[in-house]
Order: structure tokens, then C-alpha cells, then sequence
């Protein structure tokens, strides 16, 4: 699996001492989870809902990077040796 990438955006005028979550677009998250975006609009306006969080702010749609993680590592198949 490869390394999750930084996101691309950022934010120009907020002070460093304020830790924020790192946030990536609805594009960045169908490139690590090899999904459309399609994709995620639909899980998105599924009733219930299905996949994995996400942000809204000001109408952009964001997906925290430890959302992201908490949905691959619920997605993890492990395999065990016969005996």
C-alpha cells in the first residue's frame, strides 16, 4: 500500500501554534481509496448514510485524514494461515 499523501491545499492565514487536522478534497480521497468521485457524492447522499466521514465548510466538502484511516483500517481483511 502506498504512503497517503499530504494534501495539496492549504491555509495561508491561520497562526501555527493552532494544530488543525489535516483535510483532503473529495479528489485526493478518491485517489487513496481507488474510488470515483462519483463515488463519494453518492455515499454522501445515501439514507443512511454509508462510507466515511466527511467535513462540510462554506459548501466545500473535506475528509479528515484520520477519517480516512479509521475507514481503511474498518475495511481490513486479514488472512490466516491453515494449520
Amino acid at each position: 500500500m502506498e504512503e497517503i499523501a499530504e494534501p495539496t491545499g492549504h491555509i495561508s492565514h491561520c497562526p501555527s501554534s493552532v494544530p488543525l487536522p489535516v483535510v483532503y478534497t473529495t479528489k485526493e480521497t478518491a485517489k487513496i481509496l481507488n474510488v470515483s468521485t462519483s463515488t463519494l457524492r453518492r455515499w454522501r447522499s445515501l439514507q443512511p448514510r454509508r462510507g466515511l466521514a466527511y467535513v462540510r465548510i462554506e459548501g466545500r466538502i473535506g475528509y479528515r485524514r484520520e477519517d480516512v484511516l479509521d475507514y481503511l483500517n474498518s475495511h481490513r481483511t486479514t488472512i490466516v494461515a491453515a494449520a
